[in-house]
């Protein structure tokens, strides 16, 4: 950037009528101009080197902290439509990221303000003129090198013209963007370098700001510009400040600041577009509805977001709604959402929001951005549903879930201990010289205990399901010689019984042996409950090369049809579940299908009035771990 005479650009940046300040990382407040000082009725001193929240008071600290947050998360610049600043004052915000020369690092944040309390009475807020360079008097060239720093780095198009001929001598990048100028410009006059202007009436403005020493404003003025050279002029869309400079009582140039709101406007013209083809959709949705401009701040809701909340749609916009999060959820909530800000991505998170009983509810927000033709985003329209009653039930369901697995395990465990001494006292009493009567006797407490062995070990496996543990330990195993003793157990505890086994393809494959074992001989038992006592229960099992299939059959009567959909569920019994042995607990076929599930397969059955029931086994004939 060209240099100036030291005293003259200290000058330029302290006559900047917008009110400016510089904040570090802890907010602290490194620089303010004399705008600044005006606005909060401040005096250097008082407010250096002190946190902007210690020293100004400001009604609603929370949304510029916020806004503060959301500049160092996302490294782009955010503004604050209104906040309550002082005593019945509300001031617009632009707070932008401002990085160290020396090391790129990103260190403060330009702090500028602007009074709309007037204008913030009106729906259609205007946004804050200029952008402002900030500057405090001061002579050192470490102070006079920021303050250049920070020339370059306004976000608005900034220029000094010398002289009553509008000569260029500072002119910063964002300026030289805006006339669509390459190289330099300081030194020519406005009617030299932009000879489109001629004819519109700005020179003459110039004149005039320079004779009277008064500062002139334009919002939303038009203008025609080269964007090129060569190029024809096109409109552009302004807001700024005309500013003399005034040393000794007489004009030396004019200090000009601004900013180029014509993209805004075309994106205002798109939003409102969208907003009329979705107006019937926005007002009618039962559920909190809500749009939000491309940085994030809220800027419609409709009618049942604000009674809900109890407060004025203009309460809840711009960042406002922050309010209403719980304190607990407010945090994440906030990164959530600059982070879909920051990559576009939809936004989708769980919080609570105080409603106007003064209660918190869990709410689910989701948002997703509208893109323009060329992918910017033009604005997000997001909801809240209101999810607060399946949440409960949900966290419900888990603790009762953890509660009965709990519980089931401590029972189980517990009544093994007085089944372990029946155990180890069953071989004494079978080698005394009882009658038959004890014999009897012993053999049915034997049946009993090996009956309340099996029922304690479906309830530790049920435990283990329910938790989404389910370990298998796959190794090399002859499935004949596996569906035979699964069948031989399962007559330990019916009695002999006739049992045709077919096998076809390959011997061995790999599963969890103790495991399958389980998985036939309580489809095998359940034959023989439900199949006429004299009737032959088929077992067929079949290798074909990755695929391993094990049917059991039996001729009993058909399982109901109504409780097909629900027979692998955990304690379902149907209709037929009576047995001498006593009440099924309704396990057996929910751990055969989780056993099934875990080496990759699954049972399914087949059951036909007058044809029999098939319960079918297909693994895969390596199973892994």
């Amino acid at each position: 950037m060209p240099t100036t005479p030291e005293f003259e650009l200290s000058n330029v940046f302290e006559s900047s009528p917008n009110a400016t300040a510089v904040l570090d990382r802890d907010y602290r407040v490194v620089a303010a101009n004399r705008a600044y000082l005006a606005l909060t009725h401040s005096d250097w001193t008082a407010i250096a080197n002190r946190t902007l929240f210690e020293c100004i008071a400001i009604t609603d600290a929370s949304s510029l902290r916020t806004s503060f947050d959301r500049v160092f998360a996302s490294k782009h610049r955010d503004d604050v439509p209104a906040v309550p600043h002082l005593a019945n004052q509300i001031v617009s915000a632009k707070n932008t990221p401002m990085y160290d020369q020396r090391d790129g690092s990103l260190r403060w944040i330009l702090h500028q303000v602007a009074d709309v309390t007037e204008l913030s009475r009106s729906p259609a807020t205007v946004a804050m003129l200029g952008t402002g360079v900030l500057g405090r008097a001061g002579q050192t060239s470490a102070e006079l090198s920021v303050l250049r720093h920070l020339f370059e780095q306004a976000p608005g198009f900034t220029c000094f013209l010398r002289g009553a001929e509008h000569r260029f001598e500072l002119v910063n990048p964002a300026y030289l963007k805006l006339i669509g100028k390459n190289s330099s410009i300081v030194g020519e006059s406005v009617y030299d370098a932009l000879p489109e202007v001629r004819e519109q009436g700005f020179i003459e403005l110039l004149d005039s700001v320079y004779r009277s020493g008064q500062p002139h404003v334009g919002r939303g003025v038009e203008i025609m510009l080269a964007r090129g050279p060569d190029q024809v002029p096109e409109p552009r869309i302004l807001d700024f400040v005309y500013q003399a400079i005034v040393v000794d009582g007489a004009s030396i140039g004019i200090f000009v600041q601004g900013q180029d709101i014509t993209d805004e406007r075309k994106l205002d013209a798109a939003r409102a577009k969208i907003a009329a083809e979705y107006r019937e959709l926005f007002e009618l949705a039962p559920q909190h509805v809500w749009t939000a401009r491309p940085d994030g701040n809220l800027d419609r809701v409709n009618e049942q977001t604000a009674r809900y909340f109890g407060k004025s749609q203009a309460q809840i916009l711009g960042d406002g709604w922050t309010e209403v999060v719980h304190p607990e959820d407010l945090e994440h909530t906030v990164a959530s959402w600059v982070k879909s800000l920051a990559t576009g991505e939809p936004y989708q998170l769980d919080f609570r929001l105080r409603g106007a009983d003064g209660k918190y509810r869990w709410f689910l927000a989701r948002a997703t951005a509208v893109r323009g033709a060329d992918g910017s985003i033009l604005t997000w329209i997001g909801s809240n549903t209101d999810i607060d009653e399946a949440r409960r039930d949900h966290d419900e369901l888990v603790a009762r879930a953890a509660y009965e697995e709990r519980l089931i395990g401590i029972v189980s465990h517990d009544l093994r201990n007085p089944l372990s001494t029946i155990a180890l006292a069953m071989p004494m009493l079978e080698s005394e010289d009882l009658g038959i009567s004890a014999r009897k006797a012993v053999g049915y407490i034997k049946a009993a205990a090996t009956r309340s062995e099996r029922l304690i070990a479906d309830l530790l496996d049920f435990a283990q399901a329910r938790s989404g543990n389910f370990p298998i330990a796959p190794e090399r195993t002859n499935l004949p010689t596996l569906v035979r003793a699964a069948i031989e157990g399962a007559r330990m505890l019916s009695g002999p019984r006739p049992v045709a086994i077919e096998h076809r393809g390959p011997p061995t494959g790999t599963w969890d042996e103790g495991r399958l074992t389980q998985v036939i001989a309580n489809l095998v038992g359940n034959a023989f409950q439900h199949a006429p006592k004299d009737a032959m229960i088929r077992v067929r099992s079949a290798i074909d090369g990755d695929h391993t299939t094990i049917a059991v059959f039996n001729e009993g009567p058909a399982i109901r049809t109504d409780d097909l959909p629900r027979l692998f569920d955990p304690f379902a019994r149907g209709k037929n579940a009576i047995t001498k042995q006593g009440r099924s607990i309704g396990l057996g076929l929910f751990i055969a299908h989780q056993i099934a599930a875990a080496h990759g397969g699954a049972i399914s059955v087949k059951s036909v009035a007058g044809e029999g029931t098939t319960f079918t086994v297909s693994l895969p004939t390596q199973s892994q771990r």
